[in-house]
């Protein structure tokens, strides 16, 4: 009797999971904001002189994407997306996947010691390219 309740209970448990997965793998498109990132290192903290440890520091903005259009430029740290703050790129990636595409929200950056809070939309990706 303990089994089969354990049994229907991984069942209820695993194949929604299994269902979403595979739902969310089979997607074309992928939400974007067209820059690449990297976290906040102790060296970067002393070579930029910055405030703050969290965030991530932009290393690239593809052009015409939704984060040049938002004017974030290379060497500008993103510290907040859509009024969620987040540790690194890894936290920064998961919540602009799980952002609708087209949607606006706001973006928190700071170019130098000057804070902006532009408003980006999401835009869109092909599934193999790596942009987060």
């Amino acid at each position: 009797m303990k089994r089969i309740g354990l049994v229907a209970l991984m069942a209820c448990v695993l194949i929604p999971l299994f269902i979403h997965t595979a739902y969310a793998q089979t997607s074309q498109e992928k939400s974007y904001i067209g820059v690449n990132v990297q976290n906040i290192t102790e060296d970067l903290i002393k070579s930029f002189n910055l405030k703050t440890n969290k965030g991530v520091m932009v290393t690239e903005v593809v052009e015409g994407s939704p984060g040049d259009k938002a004017r974030i430029k290379k060497g500008d740290v993103i510290t907040a997306f859509d009024g969620r703050e987040f540790q690194d790129s890894r936290d920064l990636a998961l919540i602009v996947a799980a952002t609708p595409i087209d949607k606006e929200v706001p973006i928190r950056f700071f170019v130098g010691e000057r804070e902006v809070i532009p408003i980006i939309k999401v835009g869109k990706i092909a599934q193999a390219t790596v942009y987060s």
